[in-house]
């Protein structure tokens, strides 16, 4: 098993978005999360950081003075962890017999994409992720 796998995905509307998962690198454990658009940034670090950074125009007044880019902060939950929220998710949608928010159809468009990049690094070419 590979310890490192990058994957660059480029959607229909031309975003392009890239995927790194990596089991032999030494850091303390994280999942990480960067957004880079046009019109700002936006990094998580899932249990690691008490915050949620964003810089866009509209804080650019955060900076050292005007015009100057900064990151603004949003206190988020570090004991919190994706697995833990999505199995309490789970839970109350059974107690509230609602619908799960991330249904089978949204898993089975993160396993086509997964099965796309594996595809794409054996093959050395892009490949469609397949419709769902």
């Amino acid at each position: 098993m590979d310890d490192c796998t990058v994957a660059i995905f480029k959607f229909v509307d031309g975003v392009i978005g890239k995927v790194m998962v990596s089991i032999g690198c030494v850091r303390p454990y994280t999942m990480r999360s960067v957004f880079y658009g046009t019109e700002g940034t936006i990094i998580c670090d899932n249990n690691t950081s008490p915050q949620i950074q964003l810089c866009s125009e509209r804080n650019f007044r955060f900076g050292e003075g005007p015009g100057k880019p900064a990151f603004a902060a949003f206190p988020v939950d570090v004991r919190s962890h994706n697995v833990s929220a999505e199995i309490d998710e789970f839970v109350d949608c059974i107690l509230r017999n609602r619908p799960v928010i991330t249904d089978v159809y949204e898993g089975a468009r993160t396993v086509a994409a997964c099965v796309a990049a594996v595809t794409s690094a054996e093959s050395g070419k892009p490949e469609k992720v397949a419709a769902i």
